[in-house]
C-alpha cells in the first residue's frame, strides 16, 4: 500500500480541522505567451512565442476560442469601471462603453493568437484555427485574422 504524500496528509489534516483548502490559482499561459497577447509597442513578442513552436499551440488555441482567461478580464473590466476624476465632476464610464472595451480586449486576444498559430503552422495550428473559424466570431477582425493565418499555413477547413 501507498504511504500518503505530505503534501496531501496535510491538506487532508487541515480539511478535518476546519481550515479553508489553499485558495485555487488562475490558471494563466506561459509568460511569453501573456507578454506578446498584452505587449503595446510589440518587438520580439511574437517572435518568441513562435520560437515555442508546437508546444505553445495548445495555450493559443485556448486563447483563440476562449479569449483571455476570466481573472485578466475581471481585471480589466475592474479597471475600466473605476470613476475618473475630471476637474469638476466624476466620470463613469455607461455599461455600452464597458462592454465594448472588454470586447476589444478579448478580441485583440483572439487575433494575436490567431498570429502566432499561423507563423507557427502544421497541423495542430491549423486545426486550432479551423475550430476558431468554426466558432463564426461576430468581430470582423478576429474573423480576418483567423482568415490570414490559415492563409499562412496553406490549409483549409473541413
Amino acid at each position: 500500500m501507498n504511504a500518503p504524500r505530505p503534501g496531501r496528509l496535510l491538506a487532508m489534516t487541515l480539511l478535518l480541522a476546519g481550515c479553508d483548502p489553499a485558495p485555487v490559482l488562475p490558471v494563466l499561459p506561459p509568460a511569453r505567451i501573456l507578454r506578446w497577447m498584452q505587449c503595446q509597442e510589440c518587438r520580439s513578442e511574437k517572435d518568441s512565442v513562435v520560437a515555442m513552436g508546437a508546444g505553445a499551440v495548445l495555450d493559443l488555441r485556448t486563447l483563440l476560442l476562449d479569449g483571455p482567461p476570466p481573472v485578466l478580464v475581471s481585471l480589466v473590466a475592474n479597471e475600466i469601471q473605476k470613476p475618473m476624476q475630471a476637474p469638476n465632476a466624476t466620470y463613469v464610464p455607461p455599461a455600452p462603453q464597458i462592454d465594448l472595451l472588454l470586447e476589444d480586449f478579448r478580441s485583440n486576444y483572439r487575433v494575436r493568437a490567431s498570429m502566432a498559430l499561423g507563423a507557427i503552422g502544421g497541423d495542430s495550428a491549423r486545426h486550432a484555427l479551423c475550430a476558431g473559424k468554426a466558432m463564426n466570431f461576430q468581430r470582423q477582425e478576429v474573423v480576418k485574422a483567423i482568415a490570414s493565418a490559415l492563409v499562412l499555413t496553406g490549409g483549409t477547413c473541413p
